[in-house]
């Protein structure tokens, strides 16, 4: 069964939702529709299947050159792990009107030093958090 796999190989994020990961998801029905948020690209995908928001990429087919998509997906990214600068962090966000960003929480980061500033942590369950801007 799809629970005997997922305890020797642990979770299938590309078929099964880790459960603290439905949390998350549940959460962002919470959020104003058409709300603007900021997600890596794999759950860029899937975020607007489970609530009513809009993200900021997804395949990269809807870019008119690989290299936008590239240098879209490396900005997401840095801004996600905290490796941007705030000044430069805070620009994207208002360039781009994001409400909320979603990411997996990263143990090795103090969640009190990211983006303090500009982001309002709203949801935390150990593995996800979902952070409101302050712009």
């Amino acid at each position: 069964t799809q629970w005997s796999i997922a305890r020797i190989k642990g979770w299938f994020t590309n078929v099964y939702f880790r459960p603290t990961e439905l949390q998350a998801l549940k959460f962002l029905q919470t959020v104003p529709h058409d709300s603007v948020v900021l997600a890596g690209q794999y759950p860029s995908n899937f975020i607007p299947a489970f609530a009513r928001v809009r993200t900021l990429i997804g395949f990269s087919d809807f870019y008119p050159t690989y290299d936008d998509f590239t240098k879209e997906k490396t900005e997401i990214e840095a801004i996600l792990s905290g490796k941007k600068a705030m000044d430069a962090a805070k620009k994207y966000l208002q360039d781009h009107q994001v409400q909320y960003l979603y990411r997996e929480a990263n143990p090795n980061q103090k969640t009190s030093d990211y983006y303090k500033d500009i982001l309002e942590k709203v949801f935390d369950n150990g593995s996800f958090e979902i952070y409101r801007t302050r712009l």
